[in-house]
Protein backbone atom coordinates (compact mmCIF):
# COMPACT_ATOMS: atom_id res chain seq x y z
CA UNK A 1 0.00 0.00 0.00
CA UNK A 2 3.07 2.66 0.73
CA UNK A 3 4.78 1.64 -2.30
CA UNK A 4 1.24 2.43 -4.37
CA UNK A 5 0.32 5.67 -2.48
CA UNK A 6 4.06 7.05 -3.42
CA UNK A 7 3.62 6.21 -6.86
CA UNK A 8 -0.10 7.74 -7.07
CA UNK A 9 0.00 10.42 -4.72
CA UNK A 10 -0.93 13.10 -7.82
CA UNK A 11 -4.38 10.62 -7.99
CA UNK A 12 -7.45 10.48 -5.92
CA UNK A 13 -6.38 7.45 -4.29
CA UNK A 14 -9.06 6.15 -1.55
CA UNK A 15 -8.81 3.25 0.66
CA UNK A 16 -11.01 1.57 -0.73
CA UNK A 17 -8.84 1.07 -4.20
CA UNK A 18 -6.10 0.22 -1.78
CA UNK A 19 -8.39 -2.54 -0.01
CA UNK A 20 -9.21 -4.00 -3.40
CA UNK A 21 -5.41 -3.87 -4.62
CA UNK A 22 -4.60 -5.60 -1.31
CA UNK A 23 -7.61 -7.67 -1.06
CA UNK A 24 -8.43 -6.80 2.34
CA UNK A 25 -12.19 -5.33 3.22
CA UNK A 26 -11.85 -1.39 3.19
CA UNK A 27 -12.12 -0.75 7.29
CA UNK A 28 -9.66 -3.85 7.45
CA UNK A 29 -7.16 -1.93 5.56
CA UNK A 30 -7.28 1.17 7.09
CA UNK A 31 -6.96 -0.23 10.42
CA UNK A 32 -4.16 -2.72 9.40
CA UNK A 33 -2.60 0.46 7.84
CA UNK A 34 -2.62 2.46 10.99
CA UNK A 35 -1.12 -0.52 12.97
CA UNK A 36 1.86 -1.14 10.47
CA UNK A 37 2.59 2.90 9.61
CA UNK A 38 1.69 4.43 12.79
CA UNK A 39 -0.74 7.15 10.99
CA UNK A 40 -3.82 7.12 9.32
CA UNK A 41 -4.31 6.60 5.64
CA UNK A 42 -5.41 10.33 4.48
CA UNK A 43 -2.84 11.71 7.03
CA UNK A 44 0.09 9.67 5.13
CA UNK A 45 -1.21 9.93 1.83
CA UNK A 46 -1.00 14.30 2.81
CA UNK A 47 2.24 13.90 4.66
CA UNK A 48 3.98 11.91 0.87
CA UNK A 49 2.19 15.09 -0.78
CA UNK A 50 3.69 17.43 1.35
CA UNK A 51 7.46 16.28 1.12
CA UNK A 52 6.90 16.00 -2.91
CA UNK A 53 5.26 19.86 -2.33
CA UNK A 54 7.96 20.97 -0.71
CA UNK A 55 10.65 19.22 -3.25
CA UNK A 56 8.93 21.16 -6.09
CA UNK A 57 8.74 24.37 -4.16
CA UNK A 58 12.20 24.12 -3.54
CA UNK A 59 13.83 22.63 -6.58
CA UNK A 60 11.22 24.17 -9.44
CA UNK A 61 10.28 27.75 -10.44
CA UNK A 62 6.80 26.21 -10.85
CA UNK A 63 3.78 28.63 -8.97
CA UNK A 64 2.60 27.41 -5.70
CA UNK A 65 -1.41 26.12 -7.76
CA UNK A 66 0.96 24.54 -10.22
CA UNK A 67 2.84 22.61 -7.34
CA UNK A 68 -1.20 21.89 -5.61
CA UNK A 69 -2.42 20.41 -9.00
CA UNK A 70 1.15 18.37 -9.14
CA UNK A 71 1.25 16.60 -5.85
CA UNK A 72 -2.89 15.99 -6.39
CA UNK A 73 -5.28 18.72 -4.57
CA UNK A 74 -6.77 20.84 -6.94
CA UNK A 75 -7.82 23.06 -4.32
CA UNK A 76 -5.29 25.89 -3.94
CA UNK A 77 -6.63 27.42 -0.94
CA UNK A 78 -7.34 23.85 1.03
CA UNK A 79 -3.41 23.40 -0.40
CA UNK A 80 -2.10 25.95 1.38
CA UNK A 81 -3.75 25.39 4.79
CA UNK A 82 -2.47 21.73 4.28
CA UNK A 83 0.97 22.97 3.75
CA UNK A 84 0.91 25.36 7.09
CA UNK A 85 -0.40 22.47 8.81
CA UNK A 86 2.20 19.93 8.07
CA UNK A 87 5.52 22.60 7.90
CA UNK A 88 4.66 25.58 9.87
CA UNK A 89 5.07 27.83 6.74
CA UNK A 90 2.80 29.33 4.04
CA UNK A 91 4.30 27.79 0.70
CA UNK A 92 5.25 31.64 -0.09
CA UNK A 93 7.20 31.90 2.62
CA UNK A 94 8.68 28.33 2.07
CA UNK A 95 9.32 29.07 -1.69
CA UNK A 96 10.92 32.35 -0.55
CA UNK A 97 13.41 30.76 1.77
CA UNK A 98 11.87 32.24 4.85
CA UNK A 99 11.68 29.44 6.81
Amino acid sequence: MIRYIRKHYKEDVQVTELAKLVQMHPSYAGQMFKQEVGENFSDYLNRVRMEKASELLERTTMKIYEVSGAVGISDYRYFCKLFKSYTGFTPTQYKNKQV
